[in-house]
């Protein structure tokens, strides 16, 4: 999560320099990704604070030296339907994911066709919906920029530490990497051919990078990110009221946290989080958890008007 959360920052730092974003909002692991972002900037402005040579790495990041990692913390953070702790192997197996990844990184490649992968996946279990959802993330093997083994070997999925760090790729291990130039359709063909011409076919994404982020989005806990928020910051969970994602332990946890209201920063967090907005926003961060009545887990698909409702007034504030 901390990878990802540091490129979601550069791409922030790129767009925006040293201003700081009003908002970041992200769904499911997007959203432990944006507590990620919010906990290593909010860190990072601190230590900048209370570091006696504030002044002279400001002045190296003046003129494009010094950790560029960090962008300025944002105002306002949207979690959407995204446990912040870690997920057990009960919880994780109450939503299919984990068994979903192990599907696809069984599929032998080269795929000969969307027909045959459909039929396939189908046999294995999975649901129309999402076999034909799989079968349209496929490019021609041949596609400019991917690696493909041109025999039938399997790609195994990736080792990892106790923390959810993947530390070596098993012996014969294939990677699906997307073209430079963006295609993901899947080429040409119809749905019971390959790619153009009837070629053979292989996944558009990195089958082993999307097991290790789950991997890192089961183990990792931002629980402290909602508890005790960033001076300044403004953090916001949605959870869809009918998504399966909430277990009462954690629901209890939610409300304990909603209530538990702002926390008290250390000085030098606060004077960095107000220096990094402007000089503004220096007391306690806040917590809000909200509900959306009605949407499951793909809650922005679900009830996208009541979701912006939720959230347009309070950005308004910014």
């Amino acid at each position: 999560m901390r990878s990802a959360a540091e490129d979601v920052s550069q791409l922030i730092r790129e767009q925006m320099g040293s201003h700081a974003p009003g908002a970041v909002l992200g769904h499911s692991m997007g959203g432990k990704v944006a507590l990620a972002l919010l906990e290593g900037a909010a860190g990072a402005a601190a230590d900048a604070a209370s570091s006696q040579q504030q002044q002279r790495q400001q002045q190296q990041r003046d003129h494009g030296h010094g950790d560029a990692r960090w962008c300025s913390p944002p105002r306002q953070l949207w979690v959407l339907d995204s446990q912040p702790g870690k997920v057990s192997a009960e919880q994780d197996a109450g939503t299919g994911v984990s068994r979903v990844l192990r599907e696809v990184q069984s599929v032998p490649l080269p795929i000969p066709s969307r027909a045959w992968l459909l039929q396939h996946l189908r046999s294995r279990g999975l649901s129309e919906a999402l076999a034909a959802w799989l079968a349209s993330s496929t490019v021609p093997a041949a596609h400019p920029g991917l690696h493909h083994p041109h025999t039938h070997t399997h790609a195994h999925p990736p080792s990892h530490d106790a923390g959810g760090h993947q530390t070596h790729a098993q012996p014969g291990a294939q990677h699906a990497h997307r073209g430079t130039n963006g295609h993901g359709g899947g080429g040409t063909g119809g749905g019971g051919t390959g790619g153009s011409g009837g070629q053979p076919l292989t996944w558009a994404f990195d089958v082993q990078g999307a097991g290790a982020l789950y991997m890192s989005y089961r183990t990792t806990d931002y629980w402290h990110v909602l508890e005790r928020p960033p001076p300044g910051a403004q953090v916001h969970l949605v959870q869809g009221g009918r998504s399966d994602r909430w277990p009462d332990d954690m629901q209890r946890r939610l409300l304990a946290a909603a209530a538990a209201g702002r926390a008290a920063p250390a000085p030098a967090a606060a004077a960095a989080f107000a220096a990094a907005n402007g000089g503004g926003g220096s007391g306690g961060g806040t917590f809000e958890h909200h509900v959306l009545e009605g949407a499951g887990h793909w809650l922005h698909v679900d009830k996208p008007q009541g979701l912006l409702r939720m959230v347009l007034p309070r950005l308004a504030g910014l």
